[in-house]
């Protein structure tokens, strides 16, 4: 008869992985790690993860520093901060494709270009637009002013970098 027990107490890690709450104190974004203190007195917690890996593709949530969390631990040697109250940015990078939101507004990029400098660009041309006419060149658009407004509504959204 197959001995159930002993078969699952193979698979299962040696160690006890368990989770403890934490006090963000600071925060590497270069190495996608931060330095934690336990709530529960225990000693600082320093390279905990922020992301599945510290290379610059991927997830990444920035706490802010003095934000509550929660770390996890992955093995004796390595946490990862799997919650947080307070987030300073969130940064989604695809290949050249970025996407970035912090307080201030989003970034949404593909190598040099952004959303924001786009939307800019149409803009300021559509405000340059004048049409040929048997009388002459047109003017510029009346509704210059509405399209200057709509600028400045895209400019608290959206951010060149």
């Amino acid at each position: 008869m197959v001995d159930t027990g002993s078969i699952i107490e193979k698979l299962l890690p040696k160690e006890e992985l368990y989770s403890k709450l934490c006090k963000v104190v600071s925060v590497d974004e270069s190495e996608a790690t931060c330095t934690v203190d336990l709530l529960d007195g225990g000693a600082p917690v320093e390279a905990v993860r922020l992301s599945a890996s510290p290379s610059h593709a991927g997830l990444h949530v920035i706490p802010k520093v003095g934000s509550e969390g929660v770390i996890t631990w992955l093995s004796k040697h390595q946490a990862y901060l799997a919650l947080a109250s307070d987030i300073d940015h969130i940064k989604i990078d695809v290949g050249q494709s970025v996407l970035q939101v912090d307080a201030s507004g989003i970034v949404l990029s593909r190598g040099t270009e952004s959303l924001a400098a786009i939307l800019k660009d149409i803009l300021t041309q559509i405000n340059l637009i004048t049409v040929s006419t048997p009388s002459g060149p047109s003017a510029v658009p009346n509704n210059v002013a509405a399209f200057s407004a709509i600028s400045a509504r895209i400019e608290t959204l959206l951010k060149t970098s």
